[in-house]
Parts: C-alpha cells; sequence; structure tokens
C-alpha cells in the first residue's frame, strides 16, 4: 500500500524530524521499511510495502542523474514495457521496481512522462535544478493525496489526514461547510477535506510547488 509525506519550506533539522513523526504514522501502510531526505529547503519521507524487488527500492529515491528525487505511492502496469523502452534510449537501472522507472521516465520526459504512465499513483518529484516539488495523483484517484498550504509558502503532504496533521504547524481546525456536507451526502468531494486549509490534490491531476 506504501503511504507517501513532505515537509517544504522549511530547511534543517526541524522539517526532518516532523518527516520522520509523519512516517511513525504510516507504519501500517509500509511496515517493511521508511525513509527521510532533505533537499534544499523540502524533506521527502516515505514508508514502503515491498512487492516488486524485495532487497532493493528504497525511497525517497533519486535519478541516475541525481537531479530528481521521488517518493511514490502506487502500481505502474506498464513497468516492463517502459522498462524495455527506456533501455532501448540507453537507461541502466540498478532495480527492478516500479518506482524507478517512473522516476526515469520523468527524468526523460517530464510532465510527457503522464501520456504514457498506466496506473494507480500519487507521487511527489523534487527537481534540484529548479528547486521544485510536483505533484501528481492518478486519473481515477485511487491513492490518495493531502495536501496543506501554510503561510510563507510552506506546504506539507501525505498519503494520510491522521499522518498529515502530525506536522505541527497545521491547525486542526474542523471546515463546518464540509462537515455539513458530510452530514448530508455522507462523503466530502475533492478537493475538500474535514479540515480547514487541508485539501486533496483531485484525481487526474498535477500541481508544482516552488520558491515558495
Amino acid at each position: 500500500m506504501c503511504g507517501i509525506n513532505g515537509i517544504l519550506g522549511t530547511e534543517g533539522a526541524a522539517a526532518l524530524e516532523g518527516v520522520e513523526r509523519m512516517n511513525a504514522r504510516l507504519v501500517h501502510r509500509g511496515p517493511d521499511e521508511g525513509g527521510a531526505v532533505a533537499r534544499g529547503a523540502c524533506a521527502l519521507g516515505m514508508r514502503r510495502l515491498s512487492i516488486l524487488d524485495l532487497a532493493s527500492g528504497a525511497q525517497p529515491m533519486t535519478s541516475a542523474c541525481g537531479r530528481f528525487t521521488i517518493v511514490y505511492n502506487g502500481e505502474c502496469y506498464d513497468t516492463d514495457e517502459l522498462r524495455a523502452e527506456l533501455e532501448a534510449e540507453g537507461a541502466r537501472f540498478r532495480t527492478t521496481t516500479d518506482t524507478e522507472v517512473v522516476l526515469e521516465l520523468w527524468a526523460r520526459r517530464g510532465r510527457r512522462a503522464l501520456d504514457v504512465l498506466n496506473g494507480m499513483f500519487a507521487f511527489a518529484v523534487h527537481d534540484a535544478r529548479a528547486d521544485s516539488v510536483t505533484f501528481v495523483r492518478d486519473p481515477v484517484g485511487i491513492k490518495p493525496l493531502f495536501l496543506w498550504r501554510g503561510p510563507g509558502g510552506k506546504l506539507a503532504f501525505s498519503s494520510e489526514l491522521a499522518s498529515l496533521l502530525e506536522h505541527t504547524e497545521i491547525p486542526r481546525r474542523i471546515d463546518r461547510r464540509s462537515l455539513a456536507t458530510l452530514l448530508v451526502d455522507r462523503s466530502i468531494p475533492d478537493p475538500h477535506t474535514l479540515f480547514e486549509g487541508v485539501e486533496q490534490l483531485p484525481p487526474g491531476h498535477m500541481a508544482t510547488w516552488g520558491g515558495g
């Protein structure tokens, strides 16, 4: 199942500590291993349920060129075909995970990777050159991705609300309109959530954070 999270716009140990707390709340999604890394003003974390390539494939994962770092929750259905296509272009893979295939595809094609990516997924890619992070969610919205936008260009994201709320700067205030919608319709439509300031990236959408 896996889970991803991150804190953007905060540098240093505080961001990494926050990501580790968020990781701890995602162990049930990824009991096999976890990791966290700082990239400039961005800290990314992930808890992994190992299905493909049990021996390697740890995340966050950085591309061979060193420019891109990904945290990925999902399954790419066309992994073998895409891997063969990328190898024909000269790519050399270190693992047999679909994560590395998605990462290499993004490193080579950028947003055009989404034209051929078939699967269920939610992922975030940090671009070291642009100091930006791009978020992507699958067209059906099978994999969740919650976002909080804070003051001064800060942003936090996670696969679950419970782990997102481990970030100490997020106020835990109920959104009354969302609560009313939940009581009437028994669900809250994207991008809204039960908490003020927290939204879910809608299915089939992409968002980019950069420079605050």
